[in-house]
This record gives structure tokens, C-alpha cells and sequence, in this order.
């Protein structure tokens, strides 16, 4: 089944590159301010698409004890674990870097909660994806994860450089997708 979705034009001025990449296709990026069929098998997955130079951050894919509680009667996993999920483009995209954030707190605290934020920032080039990180942490907050994986979209073959160094590859996980990072221990439940 095909499903006809319209994408709109980017507000950037860069009207002529791909701005949205298919999900559920091999490496299938999509015009800006165009009609477009794409593949819909419902009962397989959705149609999902995705703008180039986002991000989705990916935690543990189950109920975790957060950081600032100090007993846990229901045995809960730490909060321990975090991927960034990123979409870059095709070709190089020159000195352009897009910034994605996101926001913690300890999970219990009352508001005014103390609220960390989290800024990854990457470009890319036809061999390579370098990434930048940076937090800012409240005082008295420190996450339990300790280590960030970077997620490829499916058939994207490039080396990822993580502030710099090379990022070691961890696996392929069952979507296809390539996962970078140093600790990666539960990337099979994702």
C-alpha cells in the first residue's frame, strides 16, 4: 500500500538538498515542497519520516528508578542508559552543524526543579558524521548514564567522530541501524 504525503519547503533558504529521510526504506531521502508515494505496510510499521539535522534521544525501554530516588521496594533498573538517534544528510554539509538539546531533572524534586540540559551538535561529509557534546549540569544533579551511543538511520555506512576521536562501532541492531559508543549494553531491546 501507498501512502501520498507532502513535505513541506525548509525555511533555511537550502530549498534544493533533501531535507526528510524515510525511516522505513534504505537510505530514501525526500524533496522538499513535493508530493511523494511512500511504502505504508500497517501491519508492519507506520510511516515514519524524519527531518534531516534532527535528533531522538533513546532511554532504557522499560520503567526505570530515577536519579534522586534513594530507595527502590519494586527493584527497578537505574536510569542508566542513553542513545541519541540522528538523521544527517546526504553529501557534506559544509560548516553547518544542527544542534538538537534535551532536559533532565532528578524526577522527584518540586518545582522549581533543578533542570540540566543537554546539547549534541553534529555535520557530516560523504564519509563521515563528526558529533559534539555538551551538558550542563545543575548543581547536586549527575546522571546515571555515563556513556552516549550515536544511532545511524538504516544503510548509513559512515564513521562516526564523537568531539574529535573516533567512535567505536558497537553493533548492527535488528532495525539495520548502525550503533556507535562505549558502552552499549542494552541495544538489543531497543
Amino acid at each position: 500500500m501507498l501512502s501520498r504525503i507532502y513535505l513541506p519547503k525548509g525555511t533555511d533558504g537550502n530549498d534544493k538538498a533533501p531535507q526528510y529521510l524515510n525511516l522505513n526504506a534504505l537510505y530514501q531521502y525526500l524533496s522538499l515542497g513535493e508530493w511523494h508515494e511512500i511504502g505504508s505496510k500497517w501491519d508492519e510499521s507506520i510511516p515514519v519520516i524524519a527531518k534531516v539535522g534532527g535528533a531522538v534521544l533513546v532511554g532504557r525501554p522499560c520503567q526505570t528508578l530515577s536519579v534522586g530516588e534513594d530507595t527502590n521496594p519494586a527493584e527497578l533498573l537505574a536510569d542508566d542508559y542513553r542513545a541519541v538517534e540522528i538523521f544527517p544528510g546526504l553529501g557534506n554539509s559544509g560548516e553547518r552543524a544542527y544542534s538538537n538539546s534535551w532536559y533532565e531533572d532528578d524526577g522527584i524534586s518540586p518545582a522549581p526543579a533543578k533542570i540540566s540540559t543537554f546539547v549534541i551538535s553534529y555535520g557530516w561529509s560523504e564519509t563521515e558524521i563528526r558529533v559534539a557534546f555538551e551538558q550542563r549540569l545543575q548543581e547536586g544533579y549527575s546522571p546515571t548514564w555515563k556513556g552516549l551511543s550515536i544511532i545511524l538511520p538504516t544503510g548509513d555506512k559512515r564513521d562516526v567522530y564523537f568531539d574529535g576521536h573516533t567512535m567505536a562501532f558497537i553493533c548492527t541492531d535488528e532495525r539495520s541501524r548502525r550503533v556507535f559508543g562505549s558502552e552499549n549494553r542494552y541495544i538489543s531491546k531497543l
